[in-house]
């Protein structure tokens, strides 16, 4: 990011998925958790979005899935169900 190196973190790695090959849809997005700073390669974005907090439920309970541990909440448009990620727990390790 203009003359700074950051780490970058293959998402679908650190969540326990088969990395896919790098294509043209990858996108690498910067993120800021309190003093680390990272890039997350994703497969793909199409947007950004805002969501309200009257519009994100707790994530359910399950000893059993690993993948639960990384979110933080699920929100929720008209449209869609979206996953919200705790980074602070992502980047942890």
């Amino acid at each position: 990011m203009r003359g700074d190196v950051i780490p970058v973190v293959d998402l679908s790695m650190k969540l326990g998925f088969k990395s896919n090959k790098i294509n043209d849809s990858n996108r690498i997005i910067i993120v800021k958790e309190e003093e680390i700073v990272a890039g997350l390669m994703v497969d793909s974005s199409s947007e950004v979005l805002e969501i309200s907090q009257d519009d994100i439920d707790k994530p359910p309970v399950s000893k059993s899935n690993e993948l639960l541990d990384y979110v933080e909440g699920i929100g929720k448009t008209k449209e869609r169900i979206i996953l919200i990620l705790n980074l602070k727990k992502l980047l942890k390790h």
